[in-house]
């Protein structure tokens, strides 16, 4: 460790402002607005008897995409052959169930609710260095297989719950932006007729395409560009998308709000050294909120040459300061 900026590496930053653009899109308020774009079942539904829909258990990088026979319910310890340099850990972003009380979706045969079950992912770049929709349908597919001894009791394959992976995507080239779109199953007859029909529909991936700059438009796509641009004060968000979009951000959204203000300045892509020009206090709240400890945090800074002349005592003080 030779200064601050080999401590705010790529990696650590990253996970910082992955975790928190994860957090913001985990608010029931903005779930909702997504799944009602983005999942036929809901489309007919207002915002809050989606909202009612949203199971009570929404898991943030918790649920393995390589663990096949895991419960839902259950917080994975990965190894570290399930870290990539690139992604992080192999883990959904965000995990929860849809239940369709209110969608005017009956099932005759069970007495339990519909059940969906529903992956949002939070993708930087639509372009990583592959084709985003094979690794979209492969999480969709593990979704399916994992309900394997949960869902599906008995082999009765008939219980498979339908999944969908909805991944938005915040940087995109010009082909993609501002767009929509989505994979499913669909049946094609080869040969003959048939009478009957067969259930199929049980993946559907969406990419959600942002724009790359804030416009006019009344969409989704636009709500999210607003809602994630670190560039933006809170003031502005909260503005722009109680006016627009009818969400009210409460404390805690305000929060994440100025977390993610602070965050974008410290990513790789804006320059750690810029982050520093913002001064000690936000350093040291930055690095309190990732988990490190009062002598980490000093140790970090002094270490660091343009703050090596700053006393123990003073990062003390902003240290106790800080809630």
């Amino acid at each position: 460790m030779e200064n601050l900026m080999e401590s705010l590496d790529i990696i650590k930053g990253k996970e910082m402002y992955d975790g928190n653009i994860k957090r913001i899109l985990s608010e029931k308020q903005i779930l909702a607005r997504i799944l009602k774009e983005t999942v036929e079942e809901v489309k007919n539904l207002d915002y809050d008897e989606i909202i009612a829909c949203i199971g009570s258990e929404i898991l943030i990088g918790k649920v393995g995409v390589e663990s096949s026979n895991s419960s839902f319910g259950e917080i994975e310890t990965l190894s570290e052959e399930d870290y990539l340099i690139n992604e992080g850990k192999i883990t959904y972003d965000i995990r929860f169930d849809l239940y369709l009380m209110n969608s005017g979706i009956i099932d005759k045969n069970h007495k339990e609710r519909i059940k969906l079950l529903i992956n949002i992912e939070a993708q930087k770049k639509f372009n990583p260095g592959y084709d985003l929709v094979p690794r979209g349908i492969f999480y969709c597919s593990r979704m399916i297989s994992s309900q394997l001894g949960k869902e599906i009791k008995n082999s009765n394959y008939d219980d498979v719950c339908k999944v969908y992976s909805i991944w938005i995507c915040m940087e995109t080239p010009k082909d993609v932006e501002n767009t929509v779109f989505s994979y499913e199953i669909s049946e094609k007859m080869l040969y003959g007729e048939k009478h009957k029909n067969f259930r199929s529909d049980l993946l559907t991936l969406v990419m959600v395409c942002l724009p790359r700059k804030i416009n006019k438009e009344h969409t989704m796509q636009n709500m999210l560009r607003v809602l994630l641009d670190g560039d933006i004060s809170v003031e502005s968000k909260e503005d722009i998308l109680s006016k627009k979009y009818g969400i009210k951000m409460d404390d805690n959204m305000k929060e994440e709000a100025r977390y993610m203000c602070n965050l974008s300045d410290l990513v790789e892509e804006r320059g750690i050294r810029k982050g520093m020009a913002r001064g000690i206090e936000s350093i040291v709240n930055i690095l309190k909120k990732s988990g490190d400890d009062l002598e980490k945090i000093c140790t970090i800074i002094q270490e660091d040459e343009n703050y090596k002349d700053v006393s123990r005592e003073k990062i003390e003080e902003i240290y106790n300061k800080l809630n």
